[in-house]
């Protein structure tokens, strides 16, 4: 279903958008898809298979090598794709959350919580479906209002 929702808002977003503006919102959702999996560094393969604790040591881990990744990520957007100072104010939390997200996640699905395991691990995907859909109601059309919805 989540691949159904982010196929209607890039088709949704590629009509509404110029193609420079819908070029950034693919490059930035692109750079997210890479990066926030790669955010939590296998902890949160660890916290799946194994029923440990949230608490603040693991959490700190992770948000951590989250803002790691995302701080590399972000000279590479600027460095390679010449990032501006929106994109990078949106990348950066994003990754951070994006990683704490799919460690909450993971943790959830530890305790067999699975349909609210795969709903939060897919949030950022209704999110951006929401933005795709706000952009045929709201006559602000910029690449970040779409990925600050």
């Amino acid at each position: 279903m989540s691949g159904l929702g982010f196929a209607a808002a890039n088709l949704v977003l590629a009509r509404q958008l110029s193609t420079p503006d819908f070029a950034l919102v693919t490059l930035l959702m692109a750079l997210l898809n890479v990066s926030i999996p790669l955010a939590t560094a296998g902890m949160d393969g660890v916290v799946s298979r194994y029923t440990l604790d949230l608490g603040p040591p693991l959490l700190g881990r992770v948000l951590a090598t989250s803002a790691l990744v995302g701080l590399t990520t972000v000279a590479v957007g600027r460095a390679v794709y010449g990032l501006d100072a929106l994109s990078i104010a949106i990348l950066l939390p994003s990754i951070v959350a994006g990683g704490t997200t799919y460690l909450a996640a993971a943790h959830l699905r530890s305790r067999r919580r699975f349909v609210l395991s795969i709903t939060l691990a897919q949030a950022a995907t209704y999110l951006f479906l929401i933005a795709g859909m706000a952009v045929l109601f709201v006559p602000v059309r910029t690449p970040g209002f779409v990925l600050g919805v």
